[in-house]
């Protein structure tokens, strides 16, 4: 899964809403992608050869990483030229505030698994979590809101951790101190 993140400033990883692919492997032969082996800590305080920015150039500074919704319909993010199979991916997050901004974080596959994270600019104490299979989202019964409060003033933590020996294809996703969430394994996207 490729990281990416839209209209939020961050202080670790990065990921975006806008759900598209290259090459589907599921519809076409694909060339192989690029993998982060081992583990990193990308604090994004200066710019990093490793992400890519569309639609608009983000600020760093000692908080990371500052995308900026200048005017309507701008929808900045921040995307990784590399992929994950498994393990922890951590996002240090502070949401965009303003009725109809969307801040998101996602993790997302060539085949369109998608697992993600959604504020609304003007609900600052929740956050939204979501997963979709190969993307298909005919249904959103798989949404789950959970607290955060001040998440437009105060930075908070949210992480997946992918168990391939728990189960193939498994996540977990810990939003700040709250409990984690397993999704069921009928729902749970399954790699091609």
């Amino acid at each position: 899964m490729k990281l990416s993140l839209a209209a939020a400033v961050l202080g670790a990883l990065a990921v975006s809403a806008q759900t598209s692919t290259e090459c589907n492997p599921l519809k076409q032969k694909c060339p192989a992608d690029p993998a982060l082996s081992g583990s990193a800590d990308f604090g994004l305080t200066s710019e990093s050869p490793r992400f890519h920015a569309t639609g608009g150039s983000p600020t760093y500074g000692k908080d990371g990483a500052s995308l900026t919704i200048g005017k309507r319909f701008d929808a900045p993010k921040l995307t990784s030229d590399f992929y994950i199979m498994f393990g922890y991916v951590e996002w240090e997050i502070k949401a965009a505030p303003g009725k109809g901004i969307v801040s998101s974080a996602v993790l997302l596959s060539d085949c369109l698994d998608e697992i993600d994270w959604e504020f609304l600019g003007g609900d600052p104490n929740q956050v939204q979590s979501n997963f979709f299979g190969k993307g298909d989202t005919t249904t959103y019964d798989r949404v789950q809101f959970h607290p955060a409060p001040n998440n437009n003033k105060e930075f908070h933590k949210y992480a997946v951790t992918g168990l391939r020996t728990r189960r193939p294809s498994t996540s977990t996703a810990r939003m700040s101190a709250n409990s984690p969430r397993i999704p069921p394994r009928d729902s749970t996207p399954r790699p091609p």
